[in-house]
């Protein structure tokens, strides 16, 4: 064989193996980035769950951050503190770490007794916010039915979009009043589970829209029902089983914001309870980590509830249900 066509071989053998080197290289480097994503990934969600439980989960606080109320219940006052006091950085300054997060809560359903309250003042002429809230039992009273009121109101100096997704289980809802509405809600009864009532607002301020909901689990009409229940007449026991029945309404896909402003506004169950809440960092991407829990408000209030002609005091406490999220990087 002449020596040429020897060194010919050589080169090509020397160069099929540069290309298998280079792929073997190359795979490698590619399943080194996967590993490496993967690990900053499980590192990220780690701490994500990590901060949860410190500060969701634990009794014992971390410091003063601490939101548990214990029994997988969240502690409504500790997180208003929360979220009213401190920032991320007194956090990271009081524990001695350099953690990025973000804290978050959206109320995802109510005990509708607890957010008895009035229309908020001012809201045309303030900054928006919106406002769900069990209103005075007033209007058509020939109804018959033992049914509740809610109020639903947007209002303010900004221009800002509303939308809301109301759920009331095995209820029948009807649209009572409305004041400065230009576009109802969407109200479906022929849901299996109850009622659907879709929300899809916008202001132009200065401007305030206002409806009011009736419904109710039981269309069994109970006349007089307001004066048998709130004076413990006739046929108290099942006035009183409808209307703890009204008592549960859930809420989907709630938001109220200008876009062009990337800004969220306030929304409020009854006057001082926050539908939804951020706090920490302002993040969008990362690992979360999230659970439903059951809030509760320590402090119990008296009110006097309006049911038509008739009044009712009662004692309440705020509670509901809410999802509380981490988001960590």
């Amino acid at each position: 064989m002449k020596k040429g066509y020897i060194v010919g071989e050589y080169i090509i053998v020397a160069f099929f193996f540069l290309i298998l080197f280079v792929g073997v290289v190359d795979r490698v480097i590619l399943v080194t980035s996967e590993e490496l994503t993967l690990a900053q990934d499980f590192k990220t969600c780690e701490s994500a769950e990590r901060i949860f439980k410190e500060i969701v989960d634990n009794k014992q606080e971390v410091g003063a951050y601490g939101i548990s109320g214990g029994n997988s219940t969240v502690d409504y006052n500790s997180t208003k503190w929360l979220y009213d006091n401190k920032d991320l950085v007194d956090y990271n300054n009081d524990t001695g770490r350099t953690d990025q997060f973000q804290l978050s809560y959206e109320i995802k359903g109510f005990d509708v007794q607890s957010a008895y309250s009035s229309e908020l003042s001012g809201l045309s002429t303030n900054s928006p916010r919106a406002q769900i809230w069990l209103n005075s039992t007033a209007g058509d009273e020939s109804l018959n039915k033992v049914h509740n009121i809610i109020g639903i109101a947007i209002g303010g100096n900004i221009a800002a979009d509303f939308k809301m997704t109301l759920v009331l289980p095995n209820s029948t809802a009807w649209n009572s009043n409305e004041v400065g509405v230009e576009s109802s809600p969407t109200i479906d009864n022929a849901v299996n589970y109850g009622s659907l009532i879709k929300f899809d607002w916008s202001i132009t301020p200065a401007e305030k829209d206002v409806i009011y909901i009736g419904y109710t689990t039981d269309t069994t009409p109970h006349l007089p029902w307001a004066a048998n229940w709130t004076r413990y007449g006739e046929g108290f026991q099942t006035i009183n089983d409808i209307q703890k029945n009204n008592n549960l309404i859930f809420i989907r896909d709630i938001s109220f914001r200008n876009e062009d402003l990337d800004k969220d506004y306030p929304i409020y169950l009854g006057n001082d309870t926050l539908v939804k809440a951020t706090w920490g960092a302002p993040l969008t991407n990362g690992c979360e980590y999230k659970r439903l829990y059951k809030f509760e408000a320590n402090d119990s209030f008296d009110i006097n509830q309006s049911v038509f002609s008739e009044e009712r005091e009662v004692t309440l406490t705020r509670n509901f249900i809410g999802e509380v999220k981490i988001i960590s990087e």
